[in-house]
């Protein structure tokens, strides 16, 4: 659950309605429709078995197609980050809504990386000064050395 929509302002007397909301990410190769398919068919079940009415939406989805791992943004973002982190970037999919989905919904060859600090949407989330001046560090590679991508 991501949000749960306020319904009755006082504690003392049970909602007639309750909204609440579903952050699920998907990695690219998961076909939306049959994610929505599987949970219309759990919501079917639980009015079957408690005799009450569920409506299921999709209120934003953002789902963009993977930026092929021999693209030119690939390379140049995994030659930066090795040069600046020391590392051999791998290639995974996120479930998140990023900018770079949103650059790939435009048809965009976009890549993203991250280095972080474990403590993603938790308490005291944190993130790290050093590693945002490697990130710096890393896009002044790609400008530099990779103008053409």
């Amino acid at each position: 659950p991501g949000k749960h929509d306020a319904n009755v302002p006082n504690i003392n007397t049970v909602p007639g309605s309750d909204v609440f909301y579903v952050d699920c990410r998907l990695l690219p190769p998961v076909d939306p429709q049959a994610v929505l398919d599987k949970v219309r068919a759990l919501a079917s079940e639980v009015e079957e078995r408690h005799g009450v009415q569920i409506e299921v939406s999709v209120v934003q989805q953002q789902a963009a197609s993977s930026v092929a791992e021999t693209s030119p943004v690939v390379a140049a973002l995994s030659a930066a980050v090795a040069r600046i982190y020391g590392v051999e970037a791998r290639t995974l999919g996120i479930g998140g809504a990023t900018v770079a989905a949103q650059l790939r919904q435009r048809a965009l060859a976009a890549a993203v990386w991250t280095c972080l600090a474990g403590t993603c949407h938790q308490p005291n989330e944190s993130s790290s000064i050093a590693a945002a001046i490697k990130d710096a560090q890393v896009f002044t590679h790609i400008l530099m050395n990779h103008a053409h991508v």
